[in-house]
């Protein structure tokens, strides 16, 4: 059968499986017995049925546990196969077999337990609408064999489709059988979901982890099995009360089961373990009907209304929570019934109970500005069940939350007002054929609407403002009025402990009476705004700049509790209670305000996408009439992903093979290097500005075409030849040079007063209330940042880790974070090149709003290129791992092979990025008379680079060491402990400067190629580096990060000039009074002239700031200029050749603006990786991984586990160059690692002693072989020496 697999067939229709089955049930010889079942599991594949008729079933289990685990694995592999297609003759053979299938979900094995739960998913799709059958497959302890594996995190090595379809295959039993699901909740089911929609691999709010964050990854899958089983816990709604989220949910059911059934007929050629996915497609039949007779679980909950009580409080907050952060419409119809279940279902004692610490009235007032008339008349019945339960809180939170509010907006829509919401309705009306049409439905909107006015609110509709919201009110115009005129500081701090006293109050302040109040409005203005006229004030004196910095400054002390030394700080409450809660209400008005659509087409999930994607266009490519010559016609067949460039090439292949047979004269050859070829394309010409893949400009010219009411599908560009049409036209060649790279000016601008500027004139296309939202959370996200320019009892120091005062997940959105990763998971969008607006906008203008990870999905997507961004998306969606041989891999990148000598490491490495540094091909380097190849030698290259850039003779870096004799031939390198920083140089060293230039120029383009390629470099750029690369300005305050001895001098120089400017700006002084307070001014005990400066640069003797500089002293009068002109040289002058040849360099790779998305900490990690990861044992064996003879347990791994964890900084480093080629970990840790580290047996060759050999690496799938050591002393001695010695060489020994 191996040799000819249809041979299977033959030998089932003639017998042969009685007999191999008879060989299984009286074994006599193993050997024999394990040819059986290799026989029968290759017909299971095609003749499941035969081998069941013939007793397969029990001859496979029957005697399972006399055999290897190999072989347990393939006896269970056919009971699978044979579970799948059971006809209903042989149901009894299968139930009786029930209990032998059930104790393979608790044998030892993972692999077994999880063919297990596939052989009853198998039987439950067979015995599905047959409920005394999923009564008897739910008996013999199957139910509490699942509950253990769905209490199991996907974390614990369990394989996350087994996981999925167990949670299915709950759900389908308690289907079949109610009873189950009253088992369920006796049984703490809640506790066993809520931990599965929490995970349990949540980062630790870390607030000086500026990745941090709260959010988890799991799969939609996963979560729909999920909350889909949550609702089949409950009894089903009324039917009048379930008809549009419980209709929709069938339907939406039924599309991810068509999605899934069309995913398997694709892949069943390469039928694996997961194909489990595929099975038990819709298990919700009772969604939308009571049965006549009533539901056990009805009666059950009414017994015992803790039953219900324990799952809501398990699990309503999540529901809440995952229904606002993902914009699926499967997920929230599914979270919007279990909700409506449980409120429904609960008793109003257990209500005020289950809401008590809930914001459910919030929730309700954002579901009713909904687009969705689904999800509104769903918020109505939510309102409504609330109001008929407990009328007596609900009135005054639906008041306050708005829930009034848009309840009397809905009653008064006419028919046209939301043009908007059709679609969805429609969409729904023409799946289902049970709803009413849009119209009708917003009729139903409206009626019920004026019912709810009617029957509940009465006269509170009219009533005025709450209490809460007049205060809110009052204070918005008291900062409303304090910008507008010159007020004091008490009066100032007085108005904000108001506003931090209502934000923290008890009572609180909802969503809606936040937005009413006009606080965004006014508080932005008063944090960024001097409106009223300084000259005429008591401030005159001041600059509006200072007035601003000043108002800031007392609203970060009241804010930020800055002053307060850490030990008075309150513990019993939360210190930040107020910026924390005005930060959440911010978030809450933009989820509710915002309407950024997700562009979607029509082609039903990623992996379809995807699988379009490897289908070839159709071109037929034919010369233009117009010409005098005529061609024929050539059908041509290319890749989507194709360059439009590629097409050129082919065409102008064409042209020289038709002259070279033509033999056109010399004359005409030459005027053809001047030629360009234009093309149309079905009749529309490109041009050369939308050139990009073959894919873009067909849906460019898709898009363009208005001869077509309705749009045509994008499935069509498959089912069509396109006609290209070619003309070669002659162009003139422009003359000009390179764009200049501007280094912008303004260093004495403050850092808060330039964020302000740019967030004042960035034009974003939303409206105006999202704007100011928007603009209010980046104010904040900066002072969150640089709140130590505003604390006068705490100041930065360059060398110290920046401390953010508030976590930065606090500033994610989870809304504004599913849609964006939606976006970017529909692989048709991105190869068009039709990426939504506002998602660059976000990025671009509060980056902050998504966290890292979403960030750097988006950075790959948009700047490294299709075939990458696709490679992203597969990787985000499948894993890092995700190699099954039946998944689809598209966009596989070229790899491009280069030979550098270790000797010449420096002139080899700028020569390959002269070579490849354009080119989009993944780099890979080998050395001379090594090896070594791959991913190991590849990563030491970017490390031993970064290390010869670092060397005093390349003359690239300011070095703060002092000049000492080097003695013999050592290697010296830069000292740099505040970051390496361009050195000063001037265009008039021509020869040097011009070989500095050169070299910035080659760093460029080797940052920009390590971060295409996803390596790590051994390079600690200065943060005002850092934050230039990310495009900001350099001002004044970044010169503490470049030169701390320098920045600090010149901060005392600039403080005199402000005294000495405010001393001439002073009005009420006269000229004498000025000059004689301004010649008082000194700095220490002396005067600006005792520290006998000149106009020459600081420690640069021959550099004069300006002509003549060497012989002009600095005096108070000068001294503004003076710092000034030393600010420049640092901050531009002396600097600007080097940073535009940088970016020179680096946009030949990608455009360097694409990182402003990034924190000056973020671009660090992301370029030289991390050291911060927890190197504890726990931590350790949590993200490796052991293989090849040992596991966790064994002592060899044990000792090493704890020899690593007792590491010190440089030992990590050497550890970490050893085995993986890059002395620091990527973003996220060990975790990160990809390939994991694996831990491997090494045995000794000739059964020599295990302690006489050394460790040794595979660094490309960072492979750590290790012998059996005899101690943890002689292991630790060994992998010291180790990673000491064993650095410099790949070899095979």
């Amino acid at each position: 059968m191996e040799a000819a697999p249809a041979a299977a067939g033959s030998i089932a229709s003639n017998g042969a499986v009685p007999i191999l089955c008879a060989k299984l049930l009286s074994i006599e010889y193993i050997d024999l017995a394990e040819q059986a079942i290799q026989c029968l599991e290759k017909i299971s594949y095609e003749h499941s049925v035969s081998i069941l008729r013939a007793g397969g079933l029990a001859a496979v289990l029957t005697f399972i546990d006399f055999f290897p685990i190999a072989t347990q694995r393939i006896c269970v592999n056919i009971a699978a196969n044979i579970c799948r297609q059971v006809p209903s003759d042989c149901y009894p053979m299968v139930l009786d077999m029930l209990p032998n299938i059930s104790n393979l979900l608790q044998n030892d094995d993972q692999k077994v337990v999880e063919r297990g739960v596939v052989c009853f998913a198998r039987l439950a799709e067979s015995f599905y609408g047959n409920n005394e059958n999923l009564t008897k497959l739910s008996s013999h302890g199957v139910l509490p064999h699942l509950m253990r594996i769905a209490s199991m995190s996907p974390s614990s090595g369990i394989n996350s489709a087994t996981y999925t379809l167990a949670l299915r295959l709950i759900t389908t039993l308690c289907v079949g059988n109610p009873n189950l699901s009253i088992s369920l909740l006796e049984g703490g089911i809640g506790a066993i979901l809520q931990a599965a929609l929490m995970g349990s691999n949540e980062k630790e709010n870390n607030p000086t982890d500026p990745t941090s964050t709260t959010t988890r990854s799991i799969s939609t899958e996963q979560l729909y099995e999920i909350l889909n089983l949550v609702s089949e816990l409950m009894p089903p709604l009324p039917k009048e009360m379930g008809l549009f989220i419980s209709s929709y949910g069938l339907r939406a059911s039924r599309d991810m089961a068509n999605q899934r059934i069309q995913r398997d007929e694709n892949d069943d050629e390469e039928r694996s373990d997961d194909e489990n996915e595929n099975l038990l497609t819709n298990p919700e039949t009772q969604e939308t009907t009571t049965s006549p007779v009533q539901d056990p679980r009805e009666k059950a909950i009414r017994e015992n209304s803790v039953l219900l009580e324990n799952l809501g409080d398990s699990i309503l907050p999540l529901l809440l929570q995952v229904f606002s952060a993902t914009i699926n419409s499967s997920l929230r119809y599914k979270c919007l019934t279990a909700v409506t279940k449980l409120l429904h279902f609960s008793s109003p004692s257990n209500l005020k109970s289950l809401l008590k610490s809930l914001s459910v009235s919030s929730f309700i007032a954002n579901i009713l500005a909904s687009t969705d008339y689904v999800v509104v008349a769903t918020a109505l019945k939510l309102a409504e069940i609330l109001m008929q339960k407990l009328p007596e809180i609900f009135s005054i939170y639906f008041k306050r939350e708005g829930v009034l509010f848009e309840v009397q907006r809905l009653s008064q829509e006419t028919q046209n007002s939301r043009a908007d919401m059709t679609t969805s309705a429609e969409n729904f009306l023409s799946a289902q054929g049970e709803l009413p049409s849009p119209a009708k439905m917003q009729q139903w909107v409206k009626e019920h609407s004026k019912k709810l006015l009617t029957d509940y609110f009465g006269k509170m509709a009219d009533s005025e403002d709450s209490e809460e919201l007049k205060r809110l009110k009052a204070i918005s115009q008291d900062l409303n009025t304090l910008n507008l005129n010159s007020t004091s500081e008490v009066e100032m701090t007085s108005k904000l402990d108001q506003l931090v006293a209502v934000l923290s109050s008890p009572e609180g302040v909802s969503t809606f009476e936040f937005v009413e109040s006009q606080l965004v409005e006014n508080l932005l203005k008063f944090l960024t705004q001097v409106e009223f006229q300084v000259e005429n004030s008591q401030d005159s004196h001041l600059t509006k700049e200072k007035i601003l910095l000043e108002r800031v400054g007392i609203f970060c002390k009241i804010f930020f509790k800055l002053n307060v030394p850490m030990g008075n700080q309150d513990s019993t409450r939360n210190q930040h209670e107020a910026l924390q809660v005005l930060i959440h209400k911010l978030h809450h008005t933009l989820n509710k305000a915002e309407r950024f659509s997700v562009q979607l087409n029509e082609i039903n999930g990623t992996a379809i996408g995807l699988k379009y994607l490897t289908q070839p266009f159709k071109l037929n490519v034919q010369l233009s009439t117009s010409t005098s010559t005529s061609t024929p016609e050539k059908l041509v067949l290319i890749e989507p992903l194709a360059k439009i460039q590629s097409l050129l090439d082919y065409i102008q292949n064409l042209q020289r093979s038709e002259k070279s047979e033509k033999l056109e004269d010399s004359e005409n050859s030459e005027s053809s290097e001047n030629s360009e070829i234009r093309i149309t394309i079905n009749g529309e010409f490109v041009p050369p500005e939308n050139y990009g893949t073959i894919f873009q400009v067909l849906q460019f010219l898709k898009s363009q075409d208005g001869n077509s009411d309705q749009p045509q599908p994008i499935h069509r560009l498959w089912e069509t030849t396109h006609t290209v049409t070619y003309d070669v036209v002659q162009v003139e060649v422009p003359t000009g040079s390179q764009d200049q790279v501007e280094v912008q000016t303004g260093i004495w601008e403050p850092p808060y007063i330039q964020m302000v500027s740019e967030t004042l004139g960035f034009k974003l296309n939303c409206p105006p209330l999202i704007h100011k939202v928007m603009s209010l959370l980046r104010i904040l996200h900066e002072l969150n940042w640089m709140w130590t320019s505003f604390n006068s009892t705490e100041k930065q120091t360059p060398t110290a880790p920046h401390r953010y005062l508030l976590n930065p997940s606090e500033f994610v959105n989870n809304k504004l974070t599913a849609k964006m990763m939606r976006q970017l998971q529909d692989p048709m969008t991105l190869c068009s090149g039709s990426v939504p607006p506002w998602s660059r906008a976000i990025v671009d203008f509060a980056p902050f709003l998504l966290p890292f990870e979403c960030r750097r999905l988006f950075f790959c997507c948009s700047s490294f290129g299709i075939a990458r961004a696709l490679q992203s998306v597969q990787t985000h969606i499948m894993g890092p791992s995700g190699n099954r041989s039946h998944d689809l891999r598209l966009g596989r990148i070229q790899r491009q092979k280069v030979r550098v000598s270790r000797q010449q490491i420096l002139p080899s490495a700028i020569k390959a990025m002269e070579i490849c540094g354009k080119s989009r091909a993944v780099l890979e380097v080998e050395y001379f008379a090594e090896v070594g190849t791959g991913l190991g030698p590849t990563l030491e290259f970017y490390t031993l680079v970064s290390k010869a850039i670092q060397q005093k003779d390349q003359k690239m870096w300011l070095d703060f060491k002092l000049k000492v004799e080097n003695s013999g031939n050592q290697v010296e390198y830069v000292y740099a402990p505040y970051g390496l920083f361009p050195r000063l140089s001037r265009s008039s060293d021509t020869q040097e400067h011009q070989k500095l230039v050169d070299m910035f120029k080659f760093l460029g383009t080797f940052v920009g190629k390590a971060l295409l390629d996803n390596r790590l470099m051994d390079l600690p750029l200065s943060p005002a580096f850092l934050k230039w690369i990310r495009g900001r300005r350099l001002t004044f305050s970044d010169l503490k990060y470049i030169d701390p001895d320098m920045g600090s001098q010149l901060e005392k120089l600039s403080t005199i000039c402000r005294q000495k400017r405010d001393i001439e700006n002073d009005s009420k002084l006269n000229d004498a009074e000025k000059k004689k307070k301004i010649s008082e001014l000194k700095i220490g005990k002396g005067s600006i002239e005792d520290l006998d400066l000149d106009f020459t640069l600081p420690g640069f003797s021959t550099w004069e700031l300006k002509p003549g500089g060497e012989s002009i002293p600095v005096t108070i009068h000068n001294l503004e200029e003076y710092v000034t002109l030393v600010s420049r040289v640092f901050l531009n002058d002396g600097i600007q050749d080097q940073l535009e040849s940088f970016k020179l360099g680096f946009n030949l790779v990608f455009p360097m603006g694409n990182l402003s998305m990034f924190s000056i900490e973020e671009l660090d990690t992301l370029l030289a990786g991390t050291d911060q990861d927890d190197w504890d044992v726990s931590n350790l064996v949590e993200n490796t991984k052991t293989e090849h003879g040992y596991s966790h347990q064994s002592k060899t791994v044990r000792f090493l586990l704890e020899v690593m964890s007792e590491f010190d900084a440089d030992q990590k480093r050497n550890f970490l160059l050893f085995v993986t080629g890059s002395p620091k970990l990527p973003m996220g840790g060990f975790k990160a690692l990809e390939p994991k580290l694996t831990i491997v047996r090494r045995d000794p060759d000739f059964q020599t002693d295990p302690d006489s050999y050394l460790p040794s690496v595979n660094c490309c799938f960072y492979y750590l072989k290790i012998p059996e050591y005899s101690s943890k002393e002689v292991l630790r001695q060994k992998i010291l020496f180790a990673i000491q010695h064993g650095q410099g060489s790949f070899s095979f020994n």
